[in-house]
């Protein structure tokens, strides 16, 4: 779960137990550690990121847990922006495929 108000942003986990717990970044699902440790290594610059930077570092983190012949791209990937001065929005194919091609370009 993901929140916005005065203070800031918030992210949260909730489990089925009831138990709640905040995190600064985070990955869920059947091959979330890869994303895990990569958040983890990059944890403490990311508070001074760009958008821009935000997306791509959370598309290099889902490429983290892809499979070895996989790769990310629009029709797998869908991109969801939270922003202090935006309302939220999933972004369009189109839109998503920039960021994506974003990160080719610096390979």
């Amino acid at each position: 779960m993901a929140g916005l108000d005065n203070s800031g942003t918030s992210l949260f986990h909730v489990c089925p137990s009831g138990n709640l717990y905040e995190y600064e970044c985070f990955a869920l699902g059947s091959r979330s550690q890869a994303s895990k440790t990569y958040l983890e290594k990059y944890i403490d610059t990311l508070k001074e990121c760009t958008s821009v930077e935000l997306i791509k570092h959370a598309i290099k983190a889902l490429a983290e847990a892809q499979q070895t012949n996989e790769n990310i791209s629009s029709s797998n990937c869908s991109i969801a922006v939270a922003h202090e001065n935006k309302e939220f929005a999933v972004l369009d194919e189109s839109e998503a495929s920039y960021y994506i091609n974003l990160l080719d370009e610096t390979k």
